[in-house]
């Protein structure tokens, strides 16, 4: 099964065996099956169906390349408005925004905040701390990039170590390593 979201539409030939330049005599050993393709860019958003969480990343994926992403998100994240109480949605919609701010040059910081700010204005109070903790960490890997240049990296990668031991109590060796 391909999920595809990219900016232009799916052109690629469905039937695996026309992905190749087969002469007759070895077309006859390829396989022949198709994959299921779900090319984002051709549905309609109203046929986008399912629970909020699965809609919300669904609809994130078909406009995050798109320069209509900033109409569209206000809909967008209203879907997760009464999911963001909810055990978890909190974090599912910090998982939306960092997909949004790590992959998206189509909306800026300041227009993603005030579409933040009015779509869940009246959950503001409970909302805005856990969305200043994620900028804050933006802040701190720009720290860390600065403190790089400075030549000032092992008092930076001894912060950010301790607050990934602070938020996820272990961190993998891997992860050290690849911080050092």
């Amino acid at each position: 099964m391909v999920v595809y979201h990219g900016p232009e539409t799916w052109n690629i030939p469905e039937k695996f065996g026309h992905l190749f330049d087969l002469n007759s005599e070895l077309a006859y050993f390829c396989p022949e099956f198709r994959y299921l393709l779900y090319d984002l860019s051709r549905y309609d958003d109203d046929t986008i169906k399912g629970a909020a969480k699965s809609r919300v990343a669904l609809l994130l994926l078909k406009y995050i390349f798109r320069e209509d992403l900033p109409e569209r998100l206000p809909e967008i994240l209203g879907l997760l408005r009464n999911v963001a109480e909810l055990p978890g949605g909190a974090d599912y919609l910090m998982a939306a925004l960092n997909c949004l701010i790590s992959n998206s040059d189509k909306i800026s910081d300041e227009v993603l905040t005030n579409i933040i700010k009015k779509t869940f204005a009246d959950k503001g109070d409970s909302l805005m701390p856990t969305l200043a903790e994620t900028w804050f960490q933006e802040g701190l890997e720009k720290g860390v990039a600065q403190g790089i240049q400075q030549g000032t990296l092992s008092t930076a990668h001894k912060y950010l170590v301790d607050i990934l031991k602070t938020r996820f109590q272990v961190v993998p060796v891997a992860v050290t390593t690849r911080i050092n």
